[in-house]
């Protein structure tokens, strides 16, 4: 393996990384990420392929669930949503806060006051909820991972045609608001679930095989588009080195999200893993992104440029305004 893509979690950038991998990363090329986008297509377009466009909601159940889903599909995902004086932020919430129980009980309502069996449908057919429509709505193109702590408000469907998905969205904050779940999480301190986003509303993009790097790593959106695609894909091993293991030359890597979303030791620890890799010359070239926050890029000569300061997107948090 000469080359490496690594997807970390998004949250806790550069604050959680220490000195010396923040000093490591300044000799490449950081940016902060300007770009609102999901992480899969930021890394298809690194990788000069076209971005998928919709059907994200369809791609992720195949991922989940190793089932082709015919039907149009958008993915309902666990969001709070934070008042400000003028506006509000969207707050993703990491998948380890939300227990299978919580996320059953109100798909579960949901289908019983808002479902049909005929034109509406709330599901959960693995970790994550969806919604099953006979009539394709517009939704938003984007999950809360990149639009976690910034407005919502570019990002939701507009014109007259989106009328049912704000009217959708406007029942399911109701219908969450004095939800049993709602009670339940606020008693043990866990955070509020104020909405269901709708995003990645489409139908499976058709079956087009092409050459992929190796994917490992658990992330289903990213598992069910190499499944689609046939690629390689398999799942994190816990370490780049038993990556190498496979006969691949370029790798896409997804770092497991830590319990509360954030940089944990164990992804830092990637980190120091890639510093080693380049600096025994095992590895030529790497492309990491932090989340929507930022994407850094090192190549194997890169520690040399010690004269290099550390910019500013790596001293103070990256945030979308």
């Amino acid at each position: 393996m000469n080359e490496v893509i690594v997807v970390f979690p998004h949250t806790g950038v550069p604050d959680a990384l220490p000195g010396p991998q923040r000093r490591w990363l300044a000799r490449g090329d950081v940016q902060a990420v300007r770009d609102v986008a999901e992480p899969l297509d930021q890394v298809l377009k690194t990788l000069g392929l076209p971005e998928v466009g919709s059907g994200h909601a369809a791609l992720r159940v195949l991922g989940e669930t190793s089932e082709a889903i015919d039907d149009w599909v958008a993915a309902l995902d666990p969001i709070m949503l934070m008042p400000r004086l003028r506006d509000v932020l969207v707050q993703e919430i990491p998948r380890a806060l939300v227990p299978d129980e919580d996320l059953e009980s109100i798909i579960e309502t949901a289908q019983s006051v808002l479902g049909d069996s005929s034109n509406i449908q709330f599901r959960k057919p693995g970790r994550s909820a969806y919604l099953v429509s006979s009539e394709p709505m517009p939704t938003s193109s984007v999950s809360p991972v990149p639009l976690h702590g910034i407005r919502p408000d570019a990002f939701l469907p507009e014109g007259p045609d989106a009328q049912s998905f704000h009217r959708l969205h406007s029942e399911l904050q109701m219908l969450l608001h004095d939800h049993p779940v709602s009670r339940r999480r606020a008693e043990v301190g866990l955070p509020t679930i104020s909405g269901l986003w709708i995003w990645g509303g489409g139908t499976l993009p058709p079956k087009v095989p092409q050459a992929l790097p190796a994917l490992f790593g658990d992330d289903p959106l990213f598992s069910g588009y190499w499944q689609r695609s046939g690629g390689y894909c398999a799942p994190w091993p816990g370490s780049l080195s038993q990556c190498r293991e496979s006969p691949v030359d370029t790798a896409v890597v997804n770092v497991p999200e830590s319990d509360d979303g954030g940089l944990d030791a164990a992804a830092i620890a990637v980190v120091d893993e890639i510093i080693t890799l380049m600096k025994n010359g095992r590895l030529r070239h790497a492309t990491m992104f932090f989340g929507s926050e930022l994407r850094a890029q090192q190549s194997r000569y890169d520690h040399l440029k010690l004269w290099r300061k550390v910019p500013a997107v790596l001293k103070k948090d990256v945030a979308h305004e």
